[in-house]
């Protein structure tokens, strides 16, 4: 949605100037200058823009996003999926030797159907009036 657009030969879309979220990682984001002349005829030019900070998105087991090279990502905000079977003890704070601005870190064993199922097997916390009630009838 924010991407750069052509959205006719006569309209386009610059889109937003900065990526916003890290579904627009993979984005290049650009201005179009339009020169008009005296007749109308208009000359566009599009300009790519080189981001303060890239977002990027890694994902593999912590031994493979760990032996990666520092300097590819010491300006990027970075998200990464984990892809090890059991968690990892302090994993972010292991894993910022090599990429110091994590934003995101997740693991993709939690599958949002296992995310699901382990809200729906949550107890439900009961209300206040609930547990009043209870309280009385339990005899104080």
């Amino acid at each position: 949605m924010h991407a750069t657009q052509n959205c006719s030969p006569i309209v386009r879309y610059s889109g937003s100037l900065l990526k916003y979220s890290f579904a627009e990682a993979t984005q290049k984001k650009a201005v179009h200058i339009v020169d008009l002349d005296g007749s109308g005829a208009a000359k566009v030019e599009t300009i790519a823009l080189t981001q303060p900070h890239d977002l990027i998105r890694l994902k593999g087991s912590f031994q493979e996003l760990l032996a990666k090279d520092p300097a590819d990502y010491a300006a990027a905000y970075m998200q990464l999926t984990l892809t090890d079977a059991a968690p990892i003890l302090d994993a972010k704070h292991k894993l910022e030797t090599v990429y110091p601005q994590i934003l995101e870190l997740t693991y993709e064993r939690l599958t949002p159907a296992q995310k699901e199922l382990s809200v729906e097997a949550a107890p439900k916390e009961k209300s206040i009036f609930s547990r009043v009630v209870q309280y009385f009838l339990s005899g104080c």
